[in-house]
């Protein structure tokens, strides 16, 4: 739907015009480093100088752009007060991703963003290098042998007391591995471990306890990596329910492995709708795409199809003309269709603080009576709903007053969905690169996640499922067990720093519901792959359809 979040802060500048004449700003650069090295913080640090008689307070903003003037970091202080002939210093920490040259911009703005007083777009540069590649100790080209040691009959089944998998690597050790079973396309029962210490060259995984649904064959895919998480080998087995022979592929390098999933690509194009339970909209965009696209493409047109046999959300805002008549609509889809639909309450008042994604409700009362409304449209039907993305991790632009009652009117939509049997409640926050765990777990306690049957992650992002199930384990530990949805829409390829339509990212997992862990609820599509985080990377404006990202995701996904 219309402004989809891009869970960072984007904030438009005023036009330049507006400057405020009465105070005299100068803005330079001091202790800002010339180079950088990829993966290493550096400290940034500015300073304001104010040369006029008079004190001035307003808001602080740095910017970080890339040589295609992509920005890749944005901080701003609010309320900062530069005495008359003072200077004010403001410091950033970055962590650079990607080698490259950088431009660093800086801008005084009256309070609110309301007016331009300086903007510098030129503050300095820093030039970003590859650290020197670590020589590895074996650096033989890996292989992997496997064994199954025991079989379960019959689908349904649970096997307890056996180790069925063992994998030897031999050629170099191991640091880390990630399994995960698929059937039908579907990932499930992913795991990941790493080793702490010595590395490993053999691994026993004790699988008891997984369910084994359905009578479709069984791929184990192992993957080992080194100490920097790079993928140096990895191997598949299939087995089938009822059929006790085990037939092992053989090892393949990573060169080899692009090569297969590429074929892999090709020959799953055709995929069947989601068996996962949750709701697949006949409107969705991609599959308007897809059929668009049939007879005059028709190898791209089987690639969107990936995205359009997928259940993916339903956004709900202030562009809904009748809220209530509108969720009924959707949700009586998906009830008709024995299925559960996703739906995205996303219209808190000050919503992104003035971002791509700006607006929300005029007034907490306005606020109270749409979610009411929204509750009302959902009745008694199933229905999983996803809380105001970037609501409690975007506070930066409230004062504090104002934060409160956002927590205020988070608890009041969570105690209002709850109130209706059927609906489960996920408070969105956040992602594992920006707000800290035990932060994080304070905002979702005055926001009312006792009542609430978790929290959601990546909405709109690209961090890995693997990432953000660290960090999700750790805010729900401090919840006394709280349990979480990740967005695996966009998120196959990880991030690379950039959240506003980056290149080269990919879909992630598929969605579904049996996710093989016990506090993880879900992997599902909140956000809509194809869908334009802003104008970043060339793209439309936030929440438009954009055909030729959405075909980049299906390309490059791994399944």
């Amino acid at each position: 739907m219309f402004f989809i979040s891009a869970l960072m802060l984007v904030i438009p500048l005023a036009p330049l015009a507006t400057v405020q004449a009465a105070t005299t700003l100068s803005v330079k650069t001091t202790s800002t480093p010339s180079t950088a090295t990829v993966g290493s913080p550096v400290s940034i640090a500015i300073q304001n100088q104010n040369t006029s008689g008079s004190s001035f307070t307003g808001l602080v903003d740095v910017e970080i752009y890339n040589a295609s003037s992509q920005r890749v970091l944005q901080s701003f202080w609010d309320n900062q007060t530069i005495g008359a002939n003072q200077t004010n210093i403001q410091t950033i920490s970055w962590k650079p991703t990607t080698a490259g040259t950088y431009t660093i911009k800086q801008g005084i703005f009256t309070p609110g963003w309301s007016s331009v007083v300086s903007w510098n777009d030129a503050v300095g540069t820093i030039t970003v290098t590859t650290a020197p590649a670590v020589q590895q100790a074996n650096p033989t080209s890996p292989t992997i042998s496997t064994q199954v040691d025991v079989w379960w009959p019959t689908a349904n089944a649970s096997v307890t007391g056996v180790q069925p998998f063992k994998a030897l690597v031999t050629g170099r050790d191991i640091n880390s591995y990630s399994m995960y079973w698929q059937v039908d396309g579907d990932r499930l029962n992913v795991m990941n471990n790493n080793f702490t210490g010595t590395p490993h060259k053999e691994v026993s995984v004790d699988l008891s306890g997984w369910n084994w649904k359905g009578s479709s064959p069984y791929v184990l895919n192992f993957v080992a990596k080194d100490a920097n998480n790079q993928v140096i080998a990895q191997k598949q087995v299939s087995i089938t329910i009822g059929n006790a022979s085990v037939a092992a592929s053989q090892p393949t390098t990573p060169a080899q492995t692009t090569s297969q999933q590429t074929t892999t690509q090709t020959t799953q194009t055709n995929s069947t709708p989601s068996t996962s339970g949750l709701f697949v909209d006949p409107a969705n965009p991609a599959r308007a795409q897809a059929d668009q696209w049939a007879s005059s493409r028709p190898t791209d047109a089987a690639l969107m199809r990936k995205i359009a046999d997928q259940p993916t959300s339903r956004w709900f805002g202030s562009w809904n003309g009748n809220i209530t008549q509108d969720v009924q609509n959707y949700v009586g889809q998906a009830a008709a269709a024995n299925a559960t639909p996703v739906l995205v309450a996303y219209n808190i008042p000050q919503r992104d603080c003035g971002g791509y994604s700006a607006g929300g409700s005029s007034s907490p009362d306005g606020y109270k009576s749409w979610i009411t409304s929204m509750a009302n449209g959902i009745g008694n039907n199933k229905a999983i709903v996803v809380l105001e993305p970037d609501a409690i991790s975007l506070t930066s632009c409230l004062s504090a007053g104002d934060t409160q009652t956002r927590y205020s009117l988070l608890s009041f939509a969570v105690n209002t969905f709850k109130s209706h049997p059927n609906v489960k409640v996920y408070i969105d926050a956040g992602h594992v690169n920006w707000i800290s765990a035990s932060d994080m777990a304070n905002r979702l306690k005055q926001s009312g996640i006792d009542q609430a049957d978790g929290f959601s992650l990546n909405v709109s992002n690209f961090y890995t499922t693997a990432e953000n199930t660290t960090y999700g384990t750790q805010v729900s530990q401090l919840l006394g067990g709280k349990h979480f949805i990740v967005d695996t829409s966009r998120n196959g390829l990880g991030s690379n720093g950039e959240w506003c339509n980056p290149s080269g990212r990919a879909l992630g997992n598929k969605p579904t519901l049996n996710t093989g862990n016990a506090i993880i609820d879900g992997f599902i599509w909140i956000k809509t792959p194809g869908e334009s985080d802003g104008y970043g990377g060339g793209g439309p404006a936030a929440g438009q359809w954009w055909p030729d990202y959405a075909l980049g995701l299906a390309q490059r996904a791994s399944w």
